[in-house]
């Protein structure tokens, strides 16, 4: 079994039922000839380079996950004694708590993601499916995999001078009551994805660079059956 990480926001699309899929910047980029496999599934890659010598020296390169594996997510998680402390005589025991939960006023101590324990892990999943493509070649329903609601279909429109269109969007979205420029996978890109890449990388793993990507889709599943 192995980990992958997820933010509280994914998290709670996880549970919502509304997030079936992640994608993960391929490092390095590939550059050379990208060898399919099975129609668009990719089962590795070969970069082609010059070992100098004249020869060719190729390396493969292979999704983080496959399809059968099982996964326990890491999220941001605390001890309850973190908030509160905790009394065995009053049978109040020690467990964990998960900020994906948390919507009270008072906050305990929250610890990063990728310090969690295995054994504090709530939520598992089963990999369907592993390919790699570029980013900007996601649909809406690509972007709807991966937990985005983006704009509600029904939109009213105006056309203020300069014929740009105004959206109604859903309540929250980050373009209510401005031109909207974005399609869903654009608008995933810039409010989604670029959020999750540290400032200095955005030029080579921003959806404006278009990186390819790991695409890993998964369902749900119990402990028991990950843990078999």
């Amino acid at each position: 079994m192995k980990p992958i990480l997820f933010n509280t926001e994914m998290v709670n699309a996880i549970v919502e039922g509304r997030k079936s899929a992640t994608r993960r910047v391929v490092k390095p980029q590939p550059t050379g000839k990208v060898n399919h496999y099975t129609g668009y599934q990719v089962d590795e890659w070969r970069d082609d380079r010059d070992a100098g010598d004249g020869q060719i020296k190729g390396f493969v390169m292979r999704p983080p996950y496959q399809p059968g594996d099982t996964l326990y997510v890491r999220e941001a998680w605390a001890h309850l004694s973190d908030w509160i402390d905790t009394d065995p005589e009053l049978g109040i025991m020690d467990r964990y708590i998960y900020k994906a939960d948390w919507f009270g006023v008072e906050h305990p101590r929250w610890h990063p993601s990728i310090h969690m324990p295995k054994d504090a892990a709530r939520i598992f999943l089963r990999v369907t499916e592993a390919r790699a493509e570029r980013l900007q070649d996601m649909e809406e329903y690509d972007a709807e995999q991966e937990g985005y609601m983006g704009c509600d279909e029904e939109r009213s429109y105006y056309l203020p001078e300069g014929g740009m269109e105004l959206c109604a969007n859903l309540p929250g979205c980050p373009y209510s009551y401005w031109y909207c420029r974005h399609t869903v996978p654009e608008g995933f890109g810039k409010d989604v994805w670029d959020k999750t890449i540290k400032p200095d990388d955005l030029p080579l793993y921003g959806w404006d660079a278009n990186p390819w990507v790991w695409v890993i889709a998964f369902e749900r599943c119990e402990k028991k059956e990950a843990t078999k």
